[in-house]
């Protein structure tokens, strides 16, 4: 393939995986998410999100779900972040970004090579992720997941800027 990829994957997660989430999420408590950005750019995004540590990470659905994300990419739990939950209420969005951080290639963990995208709960309309470089727009529908690179495969510390995306409201 000569470019980057984006693969769909329907009915990765069970209605019950879906739930267990959002309720972790709930539980640990949302943060509105520009204190997630750096310059703290509300107009970047206004969604709110939470990183799942402590209890959260070890709920026994939680450690499923990531060792399934682990055997879909390949990628060892040891070797990833925490689970990142986002909430999005009508009409919020993140504006088109990399999930590449350049700040990262002196960290041990390294860069963010993939990102896996799970949707929790299916919209009446709206709420896509959007790739414009790809004129790609993945529609959310609950239990979807969706697997992209952040990296270039022959230099897995160069940036893959061609799958820059966007939160749509």
């Amino acid at each position: 393939v000569d470019g980057p990829w984006v693969v769909e994957l329907p009915n990765f997660l069970t209605d019950i995986e879906c739930q267990r989430l959002i309720e972790l999420g709930n539980e640990a408590g949302y943060i509105d998410s520009s204190q997630f950005t750096p310059d703290r750019n509300a107009t970047a995004r206004n969604s709110k999100q939470i990183w799942c540590k402590d209890s959260c990470v070890q709920d026994p659905i939680m450690q499923g779900v990531d060792a399934k994300i682990s055997h879909m990419s390949t990628v060892p739990i040891n070797n990833a972040e925490y689970m990142q939950l986002l909430k999005y209420d009508v009409g919020e969005y993140y504006k088109t970004h990399s999930d590449y951080n350049p700040l990262h290639l002196q960290k041990q963990t390294g860069v963010r090579i993939l990102t896996t995208y799970l949707y929790l709960n299916d919209v009446e309309g709206g709420g896509g992720t959007n790739f414009p470089n790809l004129n790609i727009t993945v529609q959310p529908q609950k239990g979807k997941a969706i697997i992209w690179p952040s990296v270039i495969n022959a230099n897995p510390n160069d940036e893959e800027s061609r799958n820059e995306h966007q939160a749509l409201p």
